[in-house]
């Protein structure tokens, strides 16, 4: 079974603000390939993933009820992607 995620007009709109759209954030959460990340605040996780067009996300998410709630996502900067890169080998 996928997993739910709960979007809204405020969380979407936010991604927006970094070029991001939520299925693209929906694709980098389920990559198969994805690498986990404590973000140590208030529960929330982290994860670099790709989408199904070879974008790298950083992907910031809380589960509320089961649900995975998208708080913000981004592409990785140039010093980010070099690191996932090399951690990755």
């Amino acid at each position: 079974m996928p997993p739910e995620f709960d979007w809204d007009a405020d969380n979407e709109e936010h991604l927006s603000r970094h070029d991001v759209a939520s299925y693209e954030a929906e694709e980098a959460m389920t990559d198969p390939e994805r690498v986990g990340f404590d973000v140590h605040d208030k529960g929330k996780k982290g994860i670099v993933g790709h989408t199904e067009d070879g974008r790298l996300l950083f992907v910031v998410y809380v589960v509320r009820d089961g649900m995975y709630r998208v708080i913000t996502a981004r592409d990785l900067n140039d010093g980010e992607r070099h690191a996932f890169r090399r951690r990755s080998r």
